[in-house]
């Protein structure tokens, strides 16, 4: 609302008008000419001016300032700006002499007194009607600082000019329009609000933040003049209240005078006062945006720090602007909602940037942002996925959700330009390092406390897993077994490890463990389901003959007869040929290299009929086969489980699952911006696997880990095992229906591993191929996509060590390769994982069945097994309590999961993308529910490929 312009008697430029109360009419003043009275203000060159028609009337000398009772003068606070003269003083009443009003009737009355001193003339007569009485103020925090007595009378006669009128005209700016210095400004507010304490605590930790803490602006905010009809409440209210230290919001109590400000700010709504505010420097925006800001749902997700916003449009941006709403903000779960004003268009919302700043004294917050969602005026809605954490004082810009190849953005240099410097960023941050020779190289970041947030675990699933490896180590110093490094007495005595940790699947174990038939099964549906092959002819090393299998076989067959039939199966362990071997507490460990062969049987158990142990055949090499004694068989078969678990950890788990999962991530995080419909649909399968194999290699594969402390290979063994591994590893080994039919294991019965997982790789297949078709349709964009190519080119290098032979793709030029490659990774990450994780415990609890490590060597002759000669060979108490404590902390998921198709973080926007998703969940429900009608009729369920089971990515 603009001011009047300021009239003494007539028109006087550039001179402000005097508010109504007092333009009284001066004693001695006639009315002739123009009422309302007094001549013109002297023209600029000091010579009075003349009225039109009228003799120039000479100016009235001025009067002498009147001295203060220091004596100095007085800086005549009666003076008003727009007035050629200065007014008498006041009068007891509170009026000035001269011309007086009656109280009641407010007609004009004599003053004897002034008519007196001026000679009885020009007053004798009734003075013409003076001016009507000023309009009460509208705003009663003006009419309180120009009230004379008032403590706010000492800013002086004028800046009282400036906050009456401003009052008088606009309630709600009048603070922010005076040019009074901002020290002046909060001493009002001081003074009009009690207490104000609470006020100054934040103003002095405003102005350690913010350099602009000297300009009105941030005084303002502070008094709290920007939102209406809010209740500030004090620090231990607050506490009371909220459960946190210090108040939510910035301002002070409303108790006392400060009641009038909140009633006087209740008048108008929230949007006129930013219509007010707005206002004061240019014109009233006309557009709303509306926005949504999702804070996460996850512990310590909620900030205490100011969020702002800006909108990027195609057409420009809107200024920033502070996210502030009634009532607490940002709080963990909560759907804030806010409207954006902006004086233009913007057009296609193509970014938005977050900046997060101090607020007041509190310190710096982390706040975790879901997304942001945007209404435009013309009703459009546009999805800023985040789902990052936001730690220190920056600004974060995000695109809008719509899966984008580098191609789609060639016309717009600033989502070139965006999604160039996202990715500049990433891999300066995500940076290769070797860990140890011969395995692939990794995450550069030693330790958690070096990881970025974004990619550590939530804060349940850390306590967690912190809290599960704590009391199964206590359980075990509680029973004084950690320190106690005699060998077993007994078997039985093993199943006193556990008191707590046992499962259904870990008490079969114990009770069937030494049958031949279960010895079988775990190669088939154990934690280990990968290695055996069909055996169309023996291995040359491996001198079985018909007359040791007769038995086995029955006199119906023979052995080269059943290999026709496709009933011959082998495990061959030689990849263990030559690995140094361990030492613990200063004793030898030993490894065997066995092959073991197998006999499928027409009830369709699979069962051991020969084991060598030893890739030399000789005399020392003896073949162990059913008929012998029981403890030479036992014995046998434990050596062979024992090879099998560090093929299993070392190359079936630790690099084809961990350290490739960890290789598609960083490539992912490095070559694929968040907007690319790739990274869109990996980024949820490989959720905390940096983080967990970090937490591997500090915890047990790193020099006295777990694995140096209790297997036979110890950590100078890793190393060239998992080489050997990274050799032989193929590109069709980790795609299962090669894999499959690479091992001649189609049609094996029994074999619930390949079932389960065939139906979930289809599954997988249908969801990526939909996908694929949708962003990529036509070949030429995969070609022309140098972000997916370079993607490609690291993995090839990094997990194949860019060996060709290993059939590993170097580039991707087809919608089929790139439909085969995504189904592998997501496989891997997912199913794969699960198949060789999650039974870890389950069949390694009772430790004979799978012993890490062995202290006597492999027996060279028959008959001279024992079960007291066992027991020794089997590892001592306190390391067998090392191994079962990472066995189950390691297999059982520790919180905060998300199951395979479970995707609650919406990265895509688009309709077809959800509708696949949607798609691929409706599959694996009916999948789950063919593996849980199967498994009623199981002894022993197979359930770690039920997709209830299986976690979206290697999370632990």
């Amino acid at each position: 609302m603009a001011l009047p312009e300021a009239r003494a008697g007539g028109r006087a430029g550039g001179e402000g008008r005097a508010p109504s109360c007092c333009r009284q009419t001066p004693p001695g003043r006639g009315s002739a000419g123009g009422g309302g009275g007094g001549g013109a203000p002297p023209s600029p060159g000091g010579a009075p001016r003349r009225s039109r028609g009228r003799p120039a009337r000479q100016p009235r000398p001025p009067a002498a300032a009147p001295e203060r009772r220091d004596g100095r003068p007085d800086a005549s606070p009666h003076r008003l700006p727009g007035l050629s003269r200065s007014l008498p003083p006041p009068n007891r009443r509170g009026t000035f002499s001269g011309a007086q009003r009656d109280p009641e009737s407010g007609a004009a009355q004599r003053d004897p007194e002034s008519d007196a001193a001026r000679g009885g003339k020009g007053l004798s007569a009734a003075l013409p009607p003076p001016p009507p009485p000023p309009p009460p103020p509208r705003c009663r925090i003006a009419q309180a600082y120009t009230s004379p007595g008032s403590e706010y009378f000492q800013f002086g006669e004028g800046k009282r000019e400036q906050i009456y009128r401003q009052g008088m005209s606009a309630p709600y700016v009048y603070l922010n329009r005076l040019q009074v210095a901002p020290k002046m400004q909060l001493q009002a507010v001081q003074k009009l609000h009690r207490p104000w304490t609470v006020l100054l605590n934040g103003c002095r930790g405003f102005r350690q933040n913010s350099a602009r803490a000297y300009s009105g602006d941030p005084w303002r905010k502070l008094a709290g003049f920007g939102n209406p009809g809010l209740n500030w409440m004090s620090l231990k209210r607050s506490r009371l209240l909220f459960g946190f230290p210090g108040i939510q919001r910035c301002g002070f109590p409303l108790s006392g005078n400060g009641a009038v400000l909140q009633r006087e700010m209740q008048k108008q709504e929230k949007k006129n006062l930013g219509r007010w505010w707005s206002s004061c420097s240019k014109a009233a925006p006309s557009l709303v945006y509306k926005v949504q800001v999702a804070t996460g749902k996850l512990w310590g997700s909620a900030t205490f720090n100011s969020i702002s916003i800006t909108l990027v449009g195609l057409k420009g941006e809107s200024p920033k602007q502070l996210l502030d709403k009634t009532g607490k903000d940002f709080i963990p779960g909560a759907v804030d909602n806010y409207e954006v004003l902006s004086d233009r268009d913007l057009g296609p919302l193509l970014l938005i940037r977050l900046h997060k700043e101090p607020y007041q004294f509190f310190p710096e917050d982390p706040w975790f942002c879901d997304f942001v969602q945007l209404t435009t005026p013309d009703g459009q809605t546009f999805h800023f996925p985040c789902y990052q954490w936001l730690e220190g004082y920056r600004t974060l810009e995000l695109r809008e959700g719509t899966g984008k190849l580098i191609c789609d953005d060639g016309q717009i240099p600033r989502l070139l330009g965006h999604r160039t410097e996202e990715l500049r960023s990433r891999q300066d941050t995500y940076r290769w390092a070797e860990f140890a020779p011969g395995l692939p190289r990794c995450f550069v970041v030693e330790t958690v406390d070096e990881m970025n947030t974004n990619i550590k675990f939530s804060l349940t699933k850390m306590s967690t897993f912190m809290v599960r490896s704590k009391l199964t180590r206590l359980e075990f110093r509680l029973k004084g077994l950690m320190n106690y490094q005699e060998s077993w007495k007994k078997l039985e005595h093993i199943r006193k490890i556990f008191w707590f940790n046992k499962t259904l699947v870990s008490e079969y174990v114990a009770d069937h463990w030494e049958e031949d038939t279960f010895f079988g099964y775990q190669y088939l549906n154990g934690v280990n389901p990968v290695v055996i092959e069909k055996c169309t002819e023996i291995p040359a090393n491996f001198p079985v003959t018909q007359e040791m299998v007769a038995e086995s076989l029955g006199k119906s067959t023979t052995l080269s007869e059943e290999m026709q039939k496709g009933n011959i199966f082998l495990v061959d362990y030689k990849i263990l040929q030559g690995i140094p071997t361990n030492f613990i507490s200063g004793e030898q460990q030993y490894l065997a290299t066995p092959l073991c062969l197998f006999h499928q049987r027409s009830s369709g158990d699979l069962v051991p009929i020969a084991i060598q142990l030893s890739q030399v055949p000789g005399p020392e090499s003896p073949i162990f086969l059913p008929s012998d004694p029981r403890w030479d068989w036992t014995l046998a078969k434990m050596w062979v489980r024992n090879a099998d678990f560090h093929v299993h950890q070392n190359i079936s788990h630790l690099l084809k699952t961990h350290l490739m999962a960890e290789i598609f991530t960083m490539a992912t995080l490095r070559h694929l911006p968040m907007c690319h419909p790739v990274f869109k649909l990996l980024i949820p399968h490989q959720r905390y696997t940096l983080q967990i194999n970090i937490l591997a290699r500090i915890r047990l594969i790193r020099k006295g880990g777990m694995m140096d402390q209790a297997t036979s290979a110890g950590f100078e063994g890793i190393g060239p095992l998992v080489s050997r591994g990274v050799e032989q590893l193929t590109y069709s080994s980790l795609c299962l229906p090669e894999d499959i039919k690479a091992r001649g294991v189609e049609s094996i019965a029994n074999y619930y591993y390949r079932d389960d997982a065939s139906r979930l790789w289809a599954a997988i297949e249908s969801f990526v191929a939909g996908f694929v078709r949708y962003y990529y349709w036509n070949d030429s964009r995969i070609r022309g996509d140098s972000e997916l190519q370079a993607w490609i080119r690291e993995i090839f290098k990094e997990a194949f060590q860019s060996q060709k032979a290993s059939g590993a793709p170097s580039s991707l030029t087809t919608t089929q390769e790139l439909i085969k490659f995504l189904t592998m990774v997501i496989f891997t990450c997912s199913v794969q994982h699960a198949a060789v994780n999650s039974g870890q415990f389950d069949f390694g609890a009772w430790m004979p069945n799978v012993p890490p490590t062995m202290r006597r060597p492999p027996p060279s002759v028959k008959g001279s097994a024992s079960l007291e000669s066992i027991l020794r060979t089997l590892p001592p108490v306190n390391i067998t309590c090392i191994a079962l404590s990472s066995l189950w902390l390691l297999s059982k998921e520790a919180g905060d999961r998300r199951p395979l198709g479970f995707y609650p973080d919406r990265h895509f926007v688009e309709e077809e993308p959800r509708r696949l998703m949607q798609a691929f969940r409706t599959r694996l429900a009916d999948i789950s529910e063919q593996i849980n009608q199967r498994n009623q009729a199981l002894a022993l369920p197979y359930d770690y490929l039920n997709p209830t089971c299986v976690e979206n990515s290697v999370s632990i």
